[in-house]
């Protein structure tokens, strides 16, 4: 039926109430009364208010006495859905009307015992228990809203009525088994009871022991439903201070009145003394400890949010109580959680205006026990590193601005950092063998694509990096570089790296002579790896270059001298540097492994970087001194066995032709050196020969001789043809041409060489040097004369990598001379 008749619900009343005493099946008269109550859409609301509410009475008082007789007669499993589903249609009036219900002339009495059945034998399929549940919950609601029901529900005569509505909305949320929705239902069931206990805590009081308990190990056992979780944290973050906050603080014994109860129910009753604060303490601190070791680390960051929330509320809710006993859990928990930024940071600034020092304290503590357990859970390989790394960072934040003064006072605490960030940053060996060069970035980057040993990620040690620069600035720097100094060649590779990372994420250098001073003592140090002397330079061994730790240890100070030299911004400590440390860092080009040939292409460019300039206009413009330092080096090789080296790498890298008029004097001393030594010692002069006819056809590619002039007559005065030809004017070839043709001549000799690496390297400066002269035949004629004969015989060399040389060679000659080579071919 779709109107709301009052005669007919009365009626429908008598009949529940006549047939459950008469044993009879109440099915369908429960779904007609359902269906009478929903049927209020049409006229419910012009019935009047007080009426209304009577029906509404005689509705819950007519369910209380069908209840209390189905329970009776033994049908109340198969009734109970039938009467939750009226209840929580009955109690659904009132969610569209904005007054909130006044049903004072029902006392709580009336409903109790409705209340008790909906709660017997909460079991059956989940579409029953959400019904029932359904009911309780729109119960519990009411009771909070009617102040005579909340009064009643929580007195001591329904003391078993509370806790039968906590155990079993307890039971069926810690049911894995249960429907999510019934398992939330019950949980917020359970809230409303809680929250309506603010008023009254002495009822919860009582359950309190096993409402914690269980609300623990539901949250650390729903680790598949968060809502499940972070419902359970809340709860309990609300019963716990309900308990306690309010109390007594004398010593006495606080008794409850006595009333006419139960004889049981005194006995359940809490005495809130001395011994029940501390037993109850007691046992929230040991919850928190499991929540703590359970969920510290969960994969949700809003759990792992609520749980510091709820533990925060409980300690600022309880400070009297606890007497710091939960102190250590919520520090471990602010270094231990990621995110959350926004949150730690307002509880840090709270607990350092509470308790300063024991704050410093414990993170001083923390800090050093991770500076113990670090090294060896890494080289272990021990699940978990990854998060004391991550606690690690999280502390140094939290130390925050006393990060900068424990480094001015050389801090033992602060400084066991850095020898623990070594012995897990070591660089993998075998795995940087199994690379390939070439690497375009920055040392920054170079550094950070390191293979490492441990399985350790580069990112894990970013974070800790970034906050001790962040909040130590210099100090630490200076800190770090004195636990280097101190250290062996192993661990000083690894502290290069570290502290690398740190300068790179200076803001600002407030004191630049600490970087600079850095930078000299690296500058030193790369000077003792010095690469071998080139003895026997001709022998050709099966041999790769294995990277050393030594090799590490030069790519971290190359790496570290870059960036620091991007932080100094003061010009003349640059140029002392640049003096200091430039002619070294080309010198490592002749050191044979492949990553260090990077670290200083890469250190070229953050060099370069710092000037606003490419590599080419840096070595061009700020190189002036290293060229003087080559000539003097080129002059004497036994001291300087390596200027050849460095020459190349100058060379290689400059694209501006001006630096022809300051190279080509230091040309000149190279080949009177290779005029005076034996054939198996230059071959490092031949690279930079051929470095330098590459660079001169890069500088002067589209050089072309200029018209020659027609000499000048007297007029009336026939010149005879021989004359013309004689007294033509020959203008000399430029002088890059003439440097070239020059190198050519000086190296022609070599083709005949017994060493095989001689023979090829002199092939390759032929045919860069024909394309250099192929514009200026007065110079190209005489050369390919001179080359020709020797070009022939090396077709006929025993090495094939020789006779493949002569092919470009020959190529490069028919390119250039064309026809005329008709007149050379035998």
């Amino acid at each position: 039926m779709n109107e709301f008749s009052i005669i007919r619900l009365r009626r429908c009343l008598q009949q529940l109430v006549l047939y459950q005493k008469a044993n009879r099946d109440v099915y369908e008269i429960l779904k007609e009364l359902k269906k009478i109550i929903e049927g209020r859409t049409s006229s419910c609301f012009s019935v009047p208010k007080e009426e209304r509410l009577l029906c509404q009475a005689e509705i819950l008082v007519a369910l209380r006495i069908g209840a209390d007789t189905s329970m009776t007669t033994g049908r109340w499993s198969n009734d109970r859905t039938g009467y939750a589903s009226v209840v929580h249609a009955c109690l659904s009036l009132h969610e569209d009307d904005n007054e909130q219900p006044s049903l004072g002339f029902v006392k709580f009495s009336h409903i109790h015992a409705l209340f008790s059945a909906l709660l017997t034998n909460m079991d059956g399929p989940s579409d029953s228990i959400l019904i029932l549940l359904q009911a309780v919950h729109d119960l519990c609601r009411t009771i909070m809203v009617i102040s005579e029901w909340k009064n009643g529900f929580l007195c001591a005569k329904y003391l078993a009525l509370y806790g039968k509505v906590i155990s079993v909305c307890l039971e069926v949320a810690a049911d894995k088994e249960n429907d999510i929705r019934c398992r939330q239902l019950a949980l917020r069931s359970l809230e409303i009871v809680v929250n309506i206990s603010e008023e009254n805590n002495e009822s919860l009081c009582v359950v309190l022991p096993g409402l914690s308990t269980t609300l623990v190990t539901t949250a650390c056992a729903s680790n598949e439903h968060l809502d499940i979780v972070i419902s359970c944290l809340k709860i309990l973050s609300k019963a716990v201070p309900i308990c306690l906050c309010d109390y007594p603080r004398d010593d006495s014994d606080v008794s409850p009145p006595l009333l006419d109860l139960h004889p049981e129910i005194p006995r359940l009753l809490i005495q809130r003394n001395c011994e029940w604060k501390t037993k109850t303490c007691a046992n929230v601190v040991k919850m928190v400890r499991t929540l703590c070791s359970t969920l510290a680390m969960h994969r949700d960051e809003l759990v792992r949010s609520t749980l510091l929330q709820v533990l925060d509320l409980m300690r600022n809710q309880c400070l009297n109580i606890f007497d710091g006993s939960l102190d250590a859990f919520l520090f471990d928990l602010i270094v231990t959680i990621p995110g959350n930024e926004a949150l730690k940071s307002e509880i840090i600034h709270r607990l350092r205006s509470e308790k300063n020092s024991t704050f410093s304290i414990h993170l001083h503590g923390k800090l050093r026990e991770l500076s113990e357990r670090i090294p060896l859970y890494v080289q272990r390989g021990t699940e978990g590193s990854g998060m004391l790394l991550q606690q690690l960072a999280n502390v140094i934040s939290c130390i925050s601005e006393d990060v900068s003064r424990l480094a001015a006072s050389r801090s033992p605490v602060l400084r066991s950092i850095f020898p623990a960030l070594a012995a897990s940053l070591r660089v993998d060996l075998r795995r940087l063998c199994i690379s390939h060069g070439q690497f375009g970035g920055s040392s920054l980057e170079l550094v950070k694509s390191l293979p490492f040993s441990f399985g350790i990620d580069i990112c894990s040690i970013l974070p800790i990096c970034a906050t001790l620069a962040d909040y130590g600035g210099v100090e630490v720097v200076e800190l770090a570089f004195s636990e280097m100094v101190d250290s062996d060649r192993d661990t000083r590779a690894s502290l290069a790296i570290v502290i690398t990372l740190i300068v790179a994420e200076l803001k600002a250098v407030e004191d630049p002579y600490v970087v600079f001073s850095l930078a000299e003592t690296c500058t030193e140090w790369l000077s003792e790896f010095r690469p071998k002397e080139h003895a026997r330079d001709d022998i050709i061994e099966c041999k790769i270059p294995v990277a050393t730790n030594e090799t590490v240890l030069t790519i971290g100070l190359v790496s570290l001298l870059a960036i620091a030299f991007r932080k100094i911004t003061e010009e003349k400590k640059q140029l002392k540097l640049l003096i200091a440390f430039l002619y070294q860092l080309l010198e490592l080009y002749a050191i044979p492994n492949w990553i260090v040939h990077d670290a200083a292409d890469c250190a070229l460019n953050e060099i370069s970087k710092a000037f606003s300039q490419s590599v080419s206009e840096f070595l061009y413009d700020r190189g002036t001194y290293l060229i003087h330092q080559i000539a003097l080096a080129a002059q004497s090789r036994k001291e300087h066995d390596h200027a050849p080296i460095v020459f190349s790498a100058l060379l290689d890298r400059v694209d501006n032709q001006e630096m022809f008029h300051h190279v080509r004097y230091i040309v000149e001393d190279l080949l009177q050196a290779l005029d005076r030594h034996m054939q198996e010692y230059c071959i490092l002069i031949l690279r930079s020969m051929l470095s330098f006819v590459s660079a001169v056809g890069r500088w002067f590619s589209g050089l072309k001789p200029l018209e020659e002039e027609e000499p000048e007559k007297d007029d009336g005065e026939l010149l005879t043809e021989e004359q013309a030809i004689m007294e033509v004017e020959k203008k000399p070839p430029p002088l890059p041409i003439t440097s070239v043709e020059n190198d050519l001549l000086r190296t022609t000799h070599l083709l005949s060489s017994s060493h095989l690496p001689i023979r090829i390297l002199v092939l390759k400066i032929l045919r860069e040097g024909l394309w250099v002269l192929r514009n200026f035949d007065d110079s190209l004629l005489p050369t390919i004369h001179r080359n020709w004969e020797a070009l022939i015989h090396r077709f006929n060399d025993e090495e094939l990598e020789v006779r493949q040389e002569c092919a470009p060679d020959t190529w490069e000659l028919s390119t250039t001379m064309h026809i005329f080579l008709i007149f050379l071919l035998p």
